[in-house]
């Protein structure tokens, strides 16, 4: 003998049922274009799993092995940012980087070499660390107006960048890397 609450039971997996089977055939006669509602739904759908798949592929791309990445111009412009976007700087990348722009000659710049790699290790996976030589690579070194060597800038996916000039102990950098890439409480965050 059924109870009253068997019988309401059984009558909602009934209609949970019977809406799952109208849905389908929505969702058939969307295909069809009987019904545009669903039709949008499925664009967005393809287009949120087209472009998941394409920072997937970007994020493939990015060089996340916890060493220090020397960028030609082109390397630059095709990683990091479109030296002439009208827009200003875009970064390219979906991993939080460093780029240390610095020249052969530049003594305090040598110094911040082995601050660097240490760096690169320890944020392997987290953090890309590159290095543009401004000499050669003098349009970069422009689209962040470095004046002064070294110049590290750090870069956030959809964050305006932070510059700063000059040499940086490694405590001093640590301190930097936490504030700007991970402290949720940050003002470029």
């Amino acid at each position: 003998m059924r109870t009253k609450m068997d019988k309401i039971r059984y009558f909602f997996n009934v209609t949970l049922l019977l809406s799952c089977l109208i849905a389908c055939q929505n969702d058939k006669a969307g295909m069809k274009g009987n019904n545009t509602g669903n039709i949008e739904e499925i664009i967005d759908k393809k287009q949120d799993d087209e472009a998941l798949y394409a920072a997937k592929a970007q994020i493939k791309e990015e060089n996340l092995s916890g060493e220090v990445i020397v960028l030609s111009e082109e390397e630059f412009e095709a990683t990091i940012t479109d030296m002439k976007n009208p827009k200003g700087i875009q970064y390219k990348g979906y991993t939080p980087c460093i780029i240390d722009f610095y020249a052969d000659w530049c003594g305090p710049c040598h110094v911040m070499n082995p601050i660097l790699v240490e760096l690169a290790k320890e944020n392997k996976g987290k953090v890309i660390i590159y290095k543009v030589n401004v000499d050669k690579s003098p349009n970069a070194a422009g689209v962040f107006k470095v004046m002064s060597l070294p110049t590290l800038v750090f870069l956030k996916p959809n964050k305006q960048p932070v510059k700063v000039e000059g040499a940086q102990s490694i405590d001093d950098m640590r301190t930097i890397i936490e504030n700007i890439f991970f402290n949720p409480q940050s003002a470029n965050n």
